[in-house]
């Protein structure tokens, strides 16, 4: 299988980043316990911790901006209000990505003055660089694609389009190494999910989407997990206007699952739909359409509703699928070498993110007590 990744995320001028914010998911250490959440150097599974305050959330919308600009991504009030940072003088946002699609590595560097306005971008693939624009000296592109030969570099009348965007849409490229980097990169971030504290609108046609997606694919399997959870709940189904729904089945009745269930009950059914179904349980069916799985999965407050419990099992549902999951939380009961690893866990503060194993001298083990150890203060600059 083809690693595909985000490797490195830098952002400046952003929200609270007033200084050069730097995410590297490739500051890793070879543990021999929970492999599968780190490949090839690269953080695959990682979560979060820090105060309120320090950034966790705005991180999630700095990483998801490119989506503004490429493929009109509806921003969220959150993301576009206080775009630039307000102790700045400065104005641009500054971005920096990289990625690796397997063999090929892949830099995008751009600066916006808005979730929308693209200033400055430039494009690089294996250290070539193939995309090229920066409005403050030039309206004129440079786009080294083949396929692109003819296309007009003059964007003068396209003032507000990001240069990506406009090769996406103007282009039909030769099937070549570098196109199909260019590609995946492309198809890798329209596939990208951010879900910012899971406190969703449940209404009736998102309920029914739920309901189908359980029962025609992993009823079994949900029903289960729910039961992991020590919720005593029966799931069954019912039948509303020749339509199954999920229910739960009392002694002479049952009663529509989502009119019973509590928040966070809900929550994790959405997760577990979203990103367990779609991505895991169903990949092998005939007739699926693997293209529509996530590829990147921010989830910031994931367990907001939850019991600690029910925050361990979904950690390690997400574990099983094939995508690259980075969750918020200030739940310390999952910081657990049972769940993760030590380069997995990351400490966000004072305009700073870094891996647990970076605050000590002190080889950590599977055996350590890191949450007892975080808890104490030795994850902290402070």
């Amino acid at each position: 299988m083809v690693i595909e990744m985000l490797k490195r995320f830098e952002v400046k001028n952003f929200k609270n980043f007033k200084e050069n914010f730097v995410f590297d998911l490739t500051d890793t250490k070879n543990y021999d316990f929970n492999k599968e959440c780190v490949k090839d150097g690269m953080v695959s599974k990682g979560i979060i911790y820090g105060p309120n305050g320090c950034g966790k959330s705005n991180l999630g919308h700095a990483i998801f901006d490119i989506k503004n600009h490429i493929f009109d991504n509806n921003v969220w009030d959150r993301a576009s209000k206080n775009y630039l940072n307000a102790d700045s003088n400065a104005n641009v946002a500054k971005f920096c990505y990289m990625f690796t699609f397997g063999k090929n590595t892949l830099l995008y560097k751009c600066s916006k003055s808005s979730p929308t306005k693209v200033i400055y971008e430039e494009l690089l693939i294996n250290n070539e660089q193939v995309l090229y624009i920066d409005r403050d000296i030039s309206d004129t592109a440079t786009v080294n694609l083949e396929g692109a030969e003819t296309l007009n570099k003059d964007l003068s009348t396209n003032k507000e389009i990001s240069l990506l965007k406009y090769v996406l849409n103007n282009t039909v490229l030769i099937n070549n190494t570098v196109n199909q980097t260019f590609d995946h990169f492309l198809t890798f971030i329209k596939r990208c999910v951010q879900v910012e504290s899971v406190n969703h609108n449940f209404n009736e046609y998102n309920q029914q989407k739920i309901s189908d997606l359980i029962i025609t694919y992993d009823f079994a399997g949900f029903k289960n997990f729910i039961k992991e959870l020590g919720i005593k709940d029966q799931l069954t189904t019912y039948e509303v206007e020749g339509k199954k729904r999920l229910a739960i089945q009392y002694t002479d009745r049952k009663v529509d699952f989502f009119q019973v269930a509590s928040t966070g009950t809900i929550s994790f059914c959405y997760l577990y739909t979203a990103f367990v179904i779609l991505n895991y349980h169903i990949e092998s069916k005939e007739g699926y359409d693997s293209s529509i799985n996530p590829t990147f999965i921010f989830i910031d407050e994931f367990d907001a509703f939850y019991h600690f419990k029910a925050a361990k099992a979904i950690v390690k549902k997400l574990k099983e699928i094939n995508a690259q999951v980075i969750l918020t939380t200030h739940n310390t009961s999952i910081m657990s070498n049972d769940l993760l690893r030590p380069d997995c866990y990351f400490v966000m503060e004072n305009d700073d993110i870094k891996p647990t194993f970076r605050y000590t001298e002190k080889e950590l083990r599977k055996a350590h007590n890191i949450e007892k150890l975080f808890r104490g203060g030795v994850f902290s600059n402070e």
